[in-house]
């Protein structure tokens, strides 16, 4: 999971969730092979959420890195992990932003003046 881990700009933290899955797509997936990722990506997500786990979003950055830490061969995209766990308990233990309201993110029929 370390290496994986170094495989993202972002993602030195994943070595802590007790699952990390990588998402793979194969280098002939077409022109938008991130879209199919993402959707991957979503799927798992909304399963552990239902199972009652958190999950976080991790981009890659380095393929060639993140191929050879999970012993994936040539002609893959590592696109994407996802992490799942439960989440943390405090704030100090989450390295997320702070979010905003929800009603202060989304707005029905336009922008508010």
């Amino acid at each position: 999971k370390k290496m994986l881990g170094a495989a993202g700009d972002y993602s030195d933290w994943i070595h802590n969730a007790p699952v990390v899955l990588a998402m793979l797509i194969s280098e002939d997936a077409g022109l938008r092979p991130g879209f199919d990722v993402g959707r991957m990506a979503q799927n798992a997500m909304i399963v552990a959420h239902a199972e009652g786990l958190a999950s976080c979003p991790v981009t890659i950055v380095r393929n060639d890195d993140a191929l050879a830490a999970i012993d994936a061969p040539a002609g893959w995209i590592v696109h994407m992990a996802v992490t799942i766990g439960i989440a943390a308990n405090s704030e100090s233990e989450r390295r997320s932003h702070p979010r905003i309201p929800f009603d202060e993110a989304v707005f029905w029929g336009s922008w508010p003046k």
